[in-house]
């Protein structure tokens, strides 16, 4: 989840998950040279959000009127607890329903309390009324979109803290329920099954009544939250048991209707492992009949399987990988751009410049400078 608003003159605020320092940078140099716009704000949406903390929990609550739009957001995590307020003029948010779809380097449960929202997940839009909920494991491309009045929860868990919670040591025989089993299954550690392979999705519809639904997930949430803003020194554990909990609820046949999403076979995603090896190596420059060749595949083929993953054609998605390297070699070393350019093997300049700016919404050099 990212959320940006230009909050008037002198002031850039900026919530979400794992957001880096160097996208802040970016921003704030783009917003010093009086280049933040609409366009701008969304080009910077990541492709991948990264998170330190073993997990954290994300309040967003939308009010949507005719005349004026407010947004409030809090992130609470074991590092650190922010708030965000933003209001705006009409419908001014509804720029963040043109995000590109980015994933995370966590697993992500979406939980409604009030309202509904909407979400693109791999290219396929997913309704969620108050009461359900959607875990995504890090593999999965997504964006939500944002209409009316809602209240919604984000909690974001790492994978080692997940494994450790599933690998814990159990001492009685009836320990293994349907739903430790499906919890089990979705994070790959045992039994698992061939929907949840790769990317992997699944859809909580709740069996019980509101009243149920508020009584207990809704009240483990706000107890975490609770937690976390007061820990004492069982808060690590307490939040550990109550993040189980509510899993082994969710993942409970008796209380909730699941609808796992497979979107890829193994096949494809091991041919897209390999597209991606092969145009790393070359810093993305390859053309459509070298792939035909060295992977013997059509080239429709190839490129369906690509679009599949990322959205993006097989061209695009060299594009990007070029222009990540470039990125951090232009981080990382002191290396004069002409040269970056012609070691990524570009011949024209001008056409790296335009893919770059294109891309980022700056210049290399512009770049360069904000890190500084």
């Amino acid at each position: 989840m990212f959320i940006m608003s230009d909050a008037g003159p002198g002031k850039l605020n900026i919530g979400g998950s794992g957001i880096g320092v160097d996208a802040v940078r970016r921003l704030a140099f783009l917003e010093s040279e009086g280049e933040v716009n609409e366009e701008t704000l969304l080009s910077r949406v990541p492709e991948i959000f990264e998170m330190e903390e073993p997990f954290h929990l994300m309040f967003i609550t939308c009010r949507e009127e005719r005349e004026e739009s407010t947004m409030m957001l809090m992130q609470s995590s074991p590092d650190q607890t922010f708030y965000l307020s933003e209001s705006t003029s009409g419908q001014g948010f509804s720029v963040l329903n043109r995000r590109r779809l980015h994933r995370h380097n966590f697993y992500e449960l979406l939980y409604v309390i009030e309202g509904d929202i909407y979400q693109n997940i791999e290219h396929n839009r997913h309704y969620y009324p108050a009461g359900s909920c959607c875990l995504l494991n890090p593999n999965v491309y997504h964006t939500e979109e944002s209409y009316g009045n809602q209240r919604i929860v984000f909690l974001g868990m790492r994978r080692d803290f997940l494994e450790n919670l599933i690998r814990s040591e159990r001492y009685f025989g009836r320990e293994r329920s349907a739903a430790f089993r499906n919890l089990a299954a979705f994070l790959e550690l045992e039994d698992s099954a061939p929907e949840f392979t790769g990317k992997a999705s699944i859809d909580f519809i709740p069996l019980e009544s509101e009243r149920w639904v508020r009584e207990n997930i809704h009240d483990l949430i706000e107890r975490m939250l609770r937690i976390m803003q007061a820990p004492d020194e069982t808060a690590s554990m307490q939040i550990r048991v109550l993040i189980l909990r509510m899993l082994c609820l969710l993942f409970d046949p008796t209380h909730y209707r699941h609808s796992p999403l497979r979107f890829t076979t193994g096949n494809e995603e091991r041919l897209f492992s390999e597209i991606t090896a092969y145009l790393k190596a070359r810093n993305g420059r390859a053309k459509r009949t070298e792939l035909v060749r060295h992977f013997h595949y059509s080239g429709d083929y190839l490129y369906k399987t690509v679009r599949k993953l990322t959205g993006l054609s097989l061209e695009e998605y060299g594009s990007r990988l070029c222009l990540e390297e470039a990125l951090k070699m232009l981080k990382e070393t002191e290396e004069p751009v002409s040269l970056i350019i012609s070691r990524l093997g570009f011949t024209n300049q001008t056409q790296f410049y335009r893919l770059f700016r294109q891309e980022y919404g700056m210049s290399p050099k512009e770049y360069r400078k904000s890190l500084t």
